[in-house]
């Protein structure tokens, strides 16, 4: 795409950013895909899975919120049985959290209905268009991650 987008192309381009994200947050695949999860839930949840003895402050940093927010989007998480929260063996004052074996089976679920999803879509593209869109959809992600980043910390 021009650098240079004109009105028409920003606003196409970000109808169809928004038109995935709702295909792929919680509430897409006709709602079936993380039962009683938000965005901000399912996405905390995910987060909490990739580190070991996460602590409660992590999730806030990661998804941009106060601790206080994340305190309530990690206590949502532990009500439903998702997360389990545990003193840190290094400093007890730290909270750490896990995800509960209910926890990764809704993660298991929900990324094998996303990867279903992706196969349908993809099988409409031969392999170069697929590893095209594929590095193209990655590089766009790191480089919104890069700027959501760098507006957190100026």
């Amino acid at each position: 795409m021009k650098s240079g987008m004109n009105d028409v192309d920003r606003k196409v381009l970000s109808r169809s950013l928004l038109d995935i994200a709702w295909s792929f947050g919680p509430k897409g695949l006709d709602g079936s895909c993380c039962q009683d999860l938000g965005m901000a839930e399912f996405l905390a949840l995910d987060g909490i899975s990739r580190i070991a003895d996460c602590p409660v402050q992590q999730v806030g940093h990661s998804l941009g919120f106060t601790k206080s927010g994340a305190t309530r989007i990690v206590s949502r998480l532990v009500m439903k049985g998702y997360v389990s929260k545990r003193s840190s063996g290094h400093d007890a004052r730290v909270c750490c959290l896990e995800v509960t074996e209910h926890g990764r089976e809704m993660l298991s679920q929900a990324y094998a209905q996303y990867g279903n999803l992706l196969n349908r879509v993809f099988s409409g593209l031969d392999e170069t268009e697929k590893g095209e869109l594929q590095e193209s959809l990655i590089r766009f992600s790191t480089l919104l991650m890069r700027e959501n980043y760098q507006e957190e910390n100026r």
